[in-house]
Parts: structure tokens; sequence; C-alpha cells
């Protein structure tokens, strides 16, 4: 089964967050953590309202596949393989900043210093930021060491994924879900969101607090990682998000979308949910979330109503009507 493909991105490549960096409860320059040791979230940029967020993660640019056979002509991706490799990944990635944190370190405690006193948050985060974009090379190598050394034997493989899961699990509780009083058909929260299709099962939503056209395909039952999913599920999810990126590429023109499950260390929302990010090239990016930048132009909010209403009648078609 053919699985997403994540393609190189570099700084030019990824979509404009305007929302700051921050180090949350940082004070000085020798007390700043960044998000190799707190969870992830605290040195990712992101858009965020009321609990619900897109995140430079969410944004990447990757690259879907085309199927071989099939009824989509998406191919569907297998969610939970690309989701352990993502993770992995991830954890390699951490482990290489841990690394170089020292180096991190004395570059912010020299800056405090040339400054004349503490740095603020949004200083210290440019720093954090400046500094792995300089050493991103090294970064990348100390990775593909760590991420041998995890991937030595499936008993390493699992271990590590076990490892992430049950570290991360009380962090992510903590998360507000958005997702299922919408699933309940909570009215206020129905009121606030796009739905573009469901069963009693799956729904997939308008990805309001993304810049620029993207969707999410999420379960209605609570669950938070795709480990927690049954095949069934899975599968389900699958064959759902391969739907949504066809009916995208039908409206856009677009290729293949990306499909994905962030792993644990980019998670901002404790619900499970599944991102399908098409690559428009025709679209302008809002710059901002489309939610805020149609509070500022209205306009905006009905050039997307319109493109999503053609998105939720192409699904009716593949998929037959809501239920």
């Amino acid at each position: 089964m053919a699985t997403v493909r994540e393609a190189r991105t570099t700084t030019t490549q990824r979509r404009n967050l305007s929302s700051t960096t921050r180090v949350r409860n940082a004070t000085t320059a020798a007390n700043v953590v960044p998000s190799t040791t707190t969870g992830g979230e605290e040195r990712i940029d992101r858009f965020a309202e009321g609990g619900q967020v897109s995140t430079e993660a969410d944004l990447r640019l990757r690259t879907g596949a085309v199927a071989g056979a099939g009824p989509t002509r998406t191919a569907v991706p297998d969610l939970l393989a690309d989701w352990r490799t993502a993770t992995l990944e991830a954890t390699a990635h951490e482990l290489a900043q841990q690394e170089l944190m020292p180096e991190l370190q004395q570059v912010l405690q020299s800056a405090a210093r040339s400054n004349g006193g503490a740095l603020t948050p949004d200083d210290q985060a440019s720093i954090v930021d400046t500094f792995f974009e300089q050493n991103d090379k090294r970064v990348r190598t100390l990775a593909r060491t760590h991420l041998g050394d995890l991937t030595k034997t499936p008993k390493h493989i699992d271990n590590t994924l076990s490892k992430v899961v049950v570290e991360r699990r009380p962090r992510i509780q903590k998360k507000r879900d958005p997702f299922t009083p919408i699933a309940m058909n909570d009215p206020v929260a129905r009121a606030k969101e796009r739905v573009l299709w469901e069963n009693p099962r799956v729904m997939v939503l308008v990805d309001l607090f993304a810049p620029c056209p993207k969707a999410l395909v999420v379960p209605k039952k609570q669950m938070m990682f795709p480990v927690e999913a049954d095949a069934a599920t899975l599968a389900e999810l699958a064959r759902i998000a391969a739907h949504v990126s066809d009916a995208l590429s039908d409206v856009t023109h677009a290729p293949p979308s990306g499909i994905w499950i962030n792993p644990p260390q980019h998670l901002m929302v404790r619900q499970l949910h599944v991102h399908v990010l098409p690559q428009v090239k025709d679209y302008v990016d809002t710059g901002e979330p489309l939610v805020h930048a149609a509070a500022n132009d209205p306009s905006i909010m009905k050039k997307a109503d319109a493109l999503f209403a053609k998105v939720s009648a192409a699904l009716s078609k593949q998929l037959g009507p809501p239920s």
C-alpha cells in the first residue's frame, strides 16, 4: 500500500505563519527550555483560538501518492505505519536538538549579557529559531544517528513508540478537545464549524485555523493516538481521507493531498484527527487563520465557503449523502 511521502521542507517552503513563537515561563536566558524537553508545543509556531490550533507541522508541505488501482485516484495511506515513522523521526529530532542544548544555552546567556539583562520571551524564541536554522545540517546528521539507534530492531521501535505514548499522554490529555462536541451534535460547536460530510462514525471538517484550503477527518469516537483505534476505524479514516483528497483535487485541480496524523510531539488537541492538505497553486494563503482573516474581510470566507461547498458536493457524490 502506498504511503504518504513528506517533501523535504525548507524555511522558504513553509506556509507563512504570522503568529509569534514563544517560550513560555522563561524569564532569563538560563532557564529557557525549548520543545525538545517540554513536549513539543512550546516551540512550534501556531495559530490558536480557544484551544484549536494550526501548527507549523500541520502546514508543512507534503506530497500525496497516486493510487495504482481502487476507488480513489489518491492512494489510500497506511495511517498507522506513517504515524509510527513520523513519531520515530520526531523523537530522533528531539534527541538531536538536546545534544546542542549546551551550545544554545551559551548563546542565550551571551545575548542576555549583551542586552544588559533578561531577554523577553519573543527575543529568546527568535534566538532559538536562528540557532537551530543555522545548525540545521548538524541536527539532521545527529537525528539520522539517533533514528538508527531507535530503529535497530522491531523491539527497539516498539519500545520507543510505547515510551513516547506513555510520556506524552498526560500532557495531551490536558489539551482541549474541540471535536467531540461537534460529534455529539452540540449546536453551539456546530455553528462554529464547517462540516463537509459525515456518517455515524467519521466527520470531515474544514480546518478553519489554517491559512489555506485544508480539511480534517475526525473519528467521532474519542481516541488520542492511532494505536488506540481498531483496524476498521483506521481503514475507514484512510479511505475517507483519500476521497477528501480526490474531492479537493476535483475542485482545485491540485495533485493528491498530503494525508497524515501528527506524532504525539506535535499534538495540540487531544482528539485524533487526520490532516488532508492539498497544494493549491492558485490560492493565496491568508497569512493567518481563515476564521481570523474572514473576520476582517468577509469576502474571504465567502470565497472559502464557495470552494468547500463544491468539495462537500463532490464528497456526497463519492461517498453518498451525509448521515
